[in-house]
């Protein structure tokens, strides 16, 4: 088939991002710094505040401040504009370019919703999922890095660090009401008629005091931990939004946990305004009782107020802020995580004896912050435990393959060294999907051990799964062993180690595709992770493989790994040089019974078009068989560096479709 080339100019600017903050609460025998929130009566951030305006209060003394600063987070004002840019040409709306991996250097907020599906009344999901879409819609910044997470299990499955709305949109929709300690409604509707249905109660009471104390456990509270923990080594404000029912067990160790990773947990509850009156969900036979009703509503009174004390101590304990008693979600979630926006840090001199344990314990040592100024509130943490960070981040970390399985399904990226992956999808003869994963690793870190006849030896281990919400549908465990010579080490550093495999899936639909990979040699674990959406190539409608780019020119491919790019003119990464002519491969599902197909190319810059293609012609394919279209888009030099966007539509009589790629022009 013949190629088409494609001329493009364009003109464009980058986005400086500033670097964020380390970590704001720290414990040593020599400092405890911690982070304060101050605002006015109207709820907003003040600044300008100098030391001499608080006072610190260990275990109620006064402590002198030795520290002190006012970190200002720099993002982008207001919210993201999200409508569409008018195309008479194109069916959907040009992509955000996703996320290649979490880069702590750009990092202004880390947040982790949580969805507590295991608390959340069947009538509440809907308002929290909501909430969280809106949030993301509207108020996510290109400096933010989000993660989704449930309780119900599959802990690290669901969950993945990143600013592509595409993954955290699915992540969304998937979540359910669950069985758990909540039904259908967030109270117990009463069931009280005879002596037999009170014995139920009470039996059923029993049953709920040893049940739900331990779904607690087990599920919400552990799936925190497991979020904090995963949040301890990133940068900057870090918080936690939960979304839940409540629970009436402490949190205590949970606030312990977060302080010291420097995480704030906002705690927000779906309920709204409740009503406490019995309705048709009750069942009673106390209505000629006024007496009757009244207790039955006190009593769901008190247990709505117990539910809520929970998520009051997660929140105030940490820094946050508890939202509840307003139907307004999406505000609340929207005012929590702009409440991370600006924050005083506050140091002082510790006394050596907040470190001695008492009896052989450890002692909680309470932390109050004043403000002393009239009219102004402050928030921030209210104690630690008296270990050192040092001692609490020199527990053992599991190795070997333990260690893999562990960065496979964690959250967050594991950096041992840079991974890049990209996951292609096109289907098999019989219209089964295929998942094509190409992994670009850089080998400046990885270890090459001596090998006989002077020759170097690599060994990897490469575990890799693909996940429908929390369910893995297919994995791969490969175990890669090379000898390389020392010009092929030295070529292989520059370039970059570039790795394929392919996955067959079951079904078309959303997945989370994910690799962990391990050098045997130094034991280093580098991890990556995309979102893949792949269609149903057996529908009558007409589909598209993804795009696959790449740049065969070698000498310009090699003057850019010299420069440091990874794997320059490869599909994984899609980096192309100034000039370069970049060939792009597709194949066409379901077309027309004799298919005269046109074709054309986009391209976008942000949600700035940049180039509109005209509509070409392709050869007629074979009735009834995949039609393979190729080509080539010649990027000329004034293009600007940057991330860039292609997209593909193709027409066939009556039926039409649409694929995009982003890549990387790197000068």
């Amino acid at each position: 088939m013949r190629r088409s080339v494609v001329p493009l100019f364009a003109a464009a600017t980058l986005l400086a991002q500033s670097p964020a903050p380390d970590s704001v609460f720290k414990v040593s025998v020599d400092l405890v710094q911690v982070d304060a929130v101050v605002t006015d009566s109207q709820g907003h951030h003040v600044a300008g505040l100098k030391p001499e305006d608080f006072q610190i209060l260990e275990d109620g003394k006064p402590q002198k401040i030795t520290a002190f600063s006012y970190a200002q987070q720099n993002l982008t004002p207001g919210p993201v504009d999200r409508k569409p840019i008018p195309r008479a040409s194109a069916s959907i709306e040009p992509p955000s370019v996703p996320s290649h991996g979490v880069q702590p250097d750009s990092v202004h907020r880390t947040i982790v919703l949580i969805a507590d599906d295991l608390a959340l009344a069947a009538e509440d999901v809907p308002a929290a999922k909501k909430a969280m879409k809106n949030f993301v819609d509207r108020e996510m910044q290109p400096g933010d890095l989000i993660s989704v997470m449930t309780t119900s299990g599959g802990m690290g499955i669901t969950a993945q660090l990143t600013n592509d709305r595409r993954q955290i949109d699915a992540t969304i929709d998937r979540i359910h009401w669950s069985t758990g300690r909540t039904g259908l409604t967030w109270y117990q509707p009463v069931h009280d008629i005879d002596a037999a249905t009170k014995y139920e109660n009470e039996s059923n009471a029993r049953l709920d005091a040893n049940r739900k104390p331990f779904l607690t456990a087990v599920g919400t509270l552990a799936t925190i931990a497991y979020a904090i923990d995963g949040l301890r080594e990133m940068p900057g404000r870090k918080a936690i939004a939960l979304l839940s029912d409540g629970f009436l067990e402490s949190p205590a160790k949970i606030v312990e946990l977060a302080n010291r990773a420097s995480v704030t947990v906002y705690t927000l509850d779906p309920r709204g305004v409740p009503a406490f009156n019995l309705s048709a969900v009750d069942n009673c036979a106390c209505g000629k009782n006024p007496l009757a009703v009244d207790a039955h509503e006190t009593q769901r009174k008190r247990d709505y107020r117990a539910t809520q004390q929970g998520l009051e101590q997660l929140a105030r304990g940490t820094g946050g802020i508890f939202f509840h008693d307003d139907n307004d979600l999406t505000e609340g979630m929207v005012s929590a995580m702009a409440d991370m926006d600006g924050y005083y840090l506050l140091g002082y001199q510790p006394h050596r004896e907040a470190f001695e344990a008492i009896r052989g314990k450890l002692q909680f040592h309470k932390l109050e912050i004043k403000i002393l100024r009239p009219g102004l509130q402050v928030r921030s943490r209210n104690g630690f435990v008296g270990t050192p960070d040092s001692s609490v981040q020199g527990s053992r970390q599991p190795s070997g393959r333990d260690a893999l399985r562990n960065a496979l399904l964690s959250p967050f990226q594991a950096n041992g060294f840079p991974v890049r992956l990209s996951a292609f999808y096109s289907a098999s003869r019989d219209r089964q999907p295929v998942l094509r994963a190409m992994l670009a690793i850089d080998a400046h870190e990885l270890h090459f051990k001596d090998a006989p006849d002077g020759k170097k030896q690599l060994g990897l281990d490469i575990v890799a799964a693909a996940y429908d919400g929390a369910k893995p549908v297919a994995s791969s465990d490969k175990t890669f062993s090379t000898e390389l010579t020392e010009s092929e080490v030295n070529q292989l550093i520059a370039s970059g180690l570039v790795y394929n495999m392919d996955i067959a899936i079951p079904k078309p639909g959303g997945y989370q595709f994910r690799v962990a990979i391990r050098d045997a040699n130094s034991e280093q674990i580098g991890s990556a992770t995309t979102f893949v959406e792949i269609p149903d190539f057996n529908r009558r409608a007409m589909e598209l493989s993804s795009i696959l780019l790449s740049d065969s020119d070698a000498a310009r491919n090699e003057g850019l790994a010299r420069a440091g790019v990874l794997g320059p003119g490869s599909p994984v990464t899609r980096a192309f040089g100034s000039g370069a002519a970049v060939t792009w491969d597709c194949d066409v599902f379901g077309a027309a019974g004799n298919p005269q197909i046109e074709m054309s190319i986009n391209l976008f810059r942000g949600r700035e078009s940049i180039f509109t293609g005209h509509p070409i012609s392709a050869p007629a394919g074979k009735k009834g068989a995949p039609v393979h279209l190729n080509g080539q888009v010649k990027l000329p030099d004034s293009l600007p560096a940057g991330d860039y966007a292609l997209e593909l539509l193709v027409h066939d009589g009556g039926k039409s479709a649409t694929q995009w790629t982003d890549f990387v022009i790197v000068k």
